[in-house]
């Protein structure tokens, strides 16, 4: 302890110098006792202090918070606080300085040791600390990889300077900043933003690699190619307390994966020309490369999902082991090998040619190309024709459709599907024409068509036209008829395909006579429709549509609905109508909802059309409805924040708000006139150009704010209005000109005090005279709002004056009985008989007592009372500790009703518990007695002017020959002076078991 140094830095000189004589009697080194803050920083230089016991306030300008704060950042000297001072501001604002510790006046040397070898335990920690973090640091400084470490927030707490320079930012701009701004990684293909590994890291716990082809945005905006990983930082619970994340620049890697990716890509543009199919394997039989051709071959348009996986994977034919047996030839050999082959798959005929890559430098071969080509066709050239003849068989007899060979206009052949379509056998159709199955009224244009078949102006025609069934129904078909050849002796022959259309005929004259009742009642509705297909393109649109929304028939028609969204909305309303749009479309049902269009509020419905064949969507206009609820909004919104804001400038950022439903207020500001200064203020502006602190009052008695003021009249003026303004001199300009200006008065009692101004800079057409009517009436509530809050803040502020003024007083009655106790302690070193000892200790408990009443007073919202049932508790327990009492060897008991005492009656009520409660420590339980002791104090409202306070101990008690001669000591005399004359009550005591006092006060509630 010899080696423990302290620094005392207190202004009031006497507490100083008790403080400084009890510490040296316990073995502390006092390097010196200061009272300003430069003194005490000098001191630090000079004698490097273990540690500095600092007063909060000191003499001079700064106080020992702005001491303590240059001291740890030059010196890294411990400080504990001893000061009067407890509000939570002042506490606050220590605390900002970091001190290992606060001790409150008046303090006792044993809760000051404690704190003093706390903080030094506490300072050789830290320091043990911060050199492991050195080595560490320089540790993760010296690797070459880039290294950030977070918390468990993600937010950086480190940077090496690798990951400083491949992020470009530097460690002191990252640090407390979230990773994912820092460290901004995008997938390299789409440039999407990738998800951070150090949230996986968090939320699985395990270390966590990142994804391919991802690249790091610098702060430059700069992209560079990197491999990373993610670990978890554990404590040594195992819990995670953070993130390291280690990460390198592969730009250099990549560019020769670039090189070797070109030179394939050349390679496959070459192959790709090629009409056979090629590829290429590694020596495993991976697949490399192949070409379109084999592509197509295998029935697949992308490589992607061969490359790098065994060809055996998608070939297991009989050809395969062969294939393998050839390929580990050429490997051997190094020669190529050329053999024919038919495949399993298709029967087809192919010469495979296999030759080895080598490597230019070591000779050695790394792949092996492959062509096939088909030599089908001169193989089996000969059996394609009976081939085909058979599947033209099996396609006429088994076609659903009617399908007939006709020679001329006579039936040659005829499939059984026309057979049951006209009711004929086969042979019954041989004997007619077509001519004669047909309508009467269809023959002429068949003619026309066949006519310009045979003469070779057309090669083919298809017509819907009507056949005559053998039981005389009629069919109604589409007939599609081509051109087959042309014989020597002039017979033609020709193909016809017959569909059977009678049903969607049938079908289709009921939905023409449907959408004919739909039409009227679609174009007669007085809300807008829209009808889509189930594609989601517009089919059609009512009159009431086009003038709601002011958009022709022709802008609509046939366009996508999302097109329209994307062409017609507000870009605020883009994303959630899509939404909608594509919820709608899967299926789903979707309330009603309402958008922002063209200064107009819509609401919109969806629903699917009976028949499935498309949708309606219904529009109504219901901006005046929508203004009429947004208005009433508004004004409740407003007049609610008038009585919940807490001040001027919350109110105003509220009414901002609330206002901004009606009107666009990107460009708002307030200004509030003082007519006895003749002055201008802004309590708020919202400006993308201005600043409150732009405009001199001269400016402002020209400008068109200073005329609404004047006038009391509101303003709409546009360029051309300003303009005129200008030039018959009753404005001139102040800030950036407006496109548009809009300013209405805030009157009180037919006085103008304010105005409020919302301008555009780039929209002429932003406010109409409709939105000045809404201002003005609007101004009536916010004047109002306005008034009311200036006079609750003038309130506020007094009050508040008033509240800091009562704190400093009982700061300073604390200070001076620090003082007082300081003075009887430094007494006690001149007084030897320890009967006066004793009286002086009881003197300081007494002063004690006192002084916590002011701290409670200090701490209490109400400066006018206390909580009695914590002071009388911090009593006690200061009593406890004086005495050096064990509380599990004496019991003590507080029962207390919540009563508030004012001041005038706490003081002596807690002097009167002193006095007991310091009685009973004493003498209530000697070394002789035995078993376990036991107070009790309770105060309760007896009454509603009374308070009764009862004080008891299961102590020896005192012999009846000496009850009367106590009431001579000082302690009882004062508890009965107390009781009796100052709080006008009684006292009653009991000796029989223990002592009990019983104290009835006065207390009016």
């Amino acid at each position: 302890m010899n080696e423990i140094k302290i620094l005392i830095a207190e202004d009031e000189a006497i507490a100083a110098e008790d403080l400084s004589r009890s510490l040296e009697s316990l073995g502390y080194q006092i390097v010196g006792i200061t009272a300003t803050a430069e003194k005490t920083i000098k001191k630090a230089e000079s004698d490097s202090p273990d540690l500095i016991l600092m007063d909060i306030r000191l003499q001079g300008e700064k106080s020992g918070i702005d001491a303590a704060r240059e001291i740890q950042q030059a010196y890294n000297i411990p400080v504990i606080y001893l000061t009067a001072y407890a509000d939570n501001a002042t506490l606050q604002k220590a605390k900002e300085s970091s001190p290992y510790g606060f001790i409150l006046k008046p303090f006792q040397i044993r809760e000051l040791i404690g704190v003093i070898e706390t903080s030094l335990h506490r300072h050789r920690l830290e320091m043990d600390i911060k050199a492991k973090q050195a080595w560490l640091s320089t540790t993760l400084n010296s690797i070459g990889d880039g290294v950030i470490s977070t918390d468990t927030n993600s937010l950086v707490t480190f940077m090496n300077p690798v990951a400083e320079t491949l992020t470009g930012w530097t460690q002191q701009q990252a640090l407390g900043k979230p990773l994912k701004e820092i460290f901004r990684i995008v997938n390299e293909v789409t440039k999407q933003p990738v998800k951070n590994p150090a949230d996986q890291v968090l939320r699985e716990g395990r270390i966590i690699e990142l994804a391919h082809h991802t690249l790091l945005v610098q702060k430059n905006g700069q992209h560079i190619p990197i491999d990373d990983s993610g670990s978890p930082i554990c404590d040594e619970q195992g819990k995670i307390t953070g993130v390291i994340l280690v990460f390198k620049d592969i730009s250099k890697r990549r560019t020769a994966e670039t090189e070797r990716r070109v030179m394939m890509e050349r390679y496959q543009s070459i192959i790709n020309s090629n009409h056979n199919a090629i590829y290429l394997l590694d020596t495993e039989l991976n697949y490399l490369l192949m070409n379109q051709a084999y592509l197509t071959r295998l029935g697949v348009g992308d490589q992607e999902q061969f490359i790098g996986k065994a060809y055996a994977e998608f070939h297991s034919d009989k050809n395969t082991n062969q294939f393998v047996k050839r390929i580990q030839s050429v490997i051997k050999s190094g020669k190529p090998v050329d053999y024919e082959y038919q495949s399993d798959r298709d029967g087809l005929y192919f010469l495979r040619t296999l030759s080895p890559i080598r490597d230019e430098e070591t000779g050695s071969i790394q792949a092996i190309t492959v062509i096939s080509t088909d030599i089908s066709e001169q193989k089996i050239a000969e059996q394609s024709l009976g081939l085909s003849e058979t599947r033209f068989k099996t396609v006429f007899e088994k076609n659903p459709l009617g399908v007939a060979i006709l020679r001329n206009i006579i039936f040659d052949d005829i499939n059984p599907a026309f057979c049951n379509m006209m009711g004929y056998a086969p042979a019954e159709l041989k004997e007619k024409s077509v001519s004669d199955i047909t309508h009467p009224d269809d023959v002429k244009g068949d003619k026309e068509y066949i006519q310009g078949l045979y003469s070779g102006k057309i090669p083919s025609f298809q017509r819907e036209k009507r056949y005559i069934k053998k039981t005389g129904e009629i069919v109604w078909a589409i007939t599609t008829v081509t051109l087959l050849k042309t014989d020597e002796d002039g017979t033609i022959y020709t193909l016809a395909i017959v569909e059977d259309i009678s049903e969607k005929r049938k079908t289709s004259e009921a939905l023409q006579e449907s959408e004919e009742k739909y039409g009227a009642v679609f174009k007669s509705a007085a809300d807008g429709f829209i009808f889509l297909n189930k594609k989601g393109i517009v089919l059609d649109v009512n009159d009431a549509f086009t003038r709601i929304t002011d958009i022709s028939r022709d802008q609509i028609i046939g366009k996508y609905a999302t097109d329209l969204v994307n062409k017609f909305l507000k870009p605020k309303d883009i994303p959630q109508v899509l939404k909608k749009i594509v919820s709608f479309f899967a299926g789903n049902s979707i309330p009603p909802y309402e958008v922002e269009f063209k200064q107009k509020t819509l609401e919109i419905q969806s629903t699917i059309e009976r028949n499935t064949a498309g949708y309606t969507t219904s529009v109504r206009d219901i901006t005046e409805q929508r203004h009429n609820a947004i208005m009433q909004s508004v004004l409740f919104n407003i007049s609610q924040a008038t009585n919940q804001s807490k001040n001027l400038d919350d109110l105003l950022t509220i009414i901002h708000k609330h206002l901004g439903q009606l009107i666009d207020t990107k460009n708002l500001y307030v200004a509030l006139y003082d007519e006895i200064l003749n002055h201008y203020t802004f309590p708020f502006m919202v400006d993308e150009y201005q600043k409150n602190d732009q405009f001199t009052q001269e400016e402002m008695k020209y400008s068109l704010t200073d005329f609404v003021r004047r006038t009391g009249w509101p303003l709409l003026a546009d360029k051309q209005t300003f303009k005129r303004m200008v030039e018959q001199k009753k404005v001139s300009l102040v800030g950036k000109p407006a496109e548009l200006w809009m300013g209405v008065p805030l009157k009180s009692a037919h006085k103008t005090f304010g105005v409020v101004v919302v301008q555009s800079y780039h929209d002429d057409a932003l406010y109409s005279e409709n939105d000045l009517e809404v201002m003005t009436f609007i101004s009536e509530h916010i004047a109002t709002a306005i008034e009311r809050r200036q006079a609750e803040d003038q309130i506020r502020d007094s009050l508040k004056e008033k509240e800091v003024l009562l704190k400093e007083i009982h700061h300073r009655v604390k200070n001076n009985l620090q003082i007082i106790q300081s003075l009887l302690g430094l007494q006690t070193q001149f007084i030897r008989d320890p009967m006066d000892l004793e009286l002086i200790k009881e003197s300081q408990d007494r002063v004690r007592s006192i002084a916590l009443v002011h701290e409670n007073l200090y701490q209490s919202p109400n400066l006018a009372e206390i909580d009695f049932a914590d002071y009388i508790r911090n009593l006690a327990y200061a009593l406890y500790r004086s005495y050096k009492i064990n509380m599990d060897k004496i019991q003590l008991n507080i029962k207390i009703e919540d009563i508030k005492f004012p001041v005038d009656r706490a003081v002596p009520c807690g002097l009167i518990i002193n006095e007991l409660l310091t009685n009973a420590l004493k003498y209530a339980f000697p070394p002789e007695f035995k078993g376990k002791g036991l107070i009790d104090i309770k105060i309760k409202r007896s009454s509603k002017h009374e308070v009764e306070l009862i004080f008891s101990d299961n102590g020896v008690g005192m012999p009846e020959d000496k009850v009367d001669n106590e009431t001579g000591s000082l302690g009882l005399t004062l508890v009965k002076l107390l009781a009796e004359k100052q709080l006008s009550g009684k006292i009653k005591v009991d000796y029989k078991k223990g002592t009990k006092y019983t104290v009835i006060l006065k207390c009016p509630e």
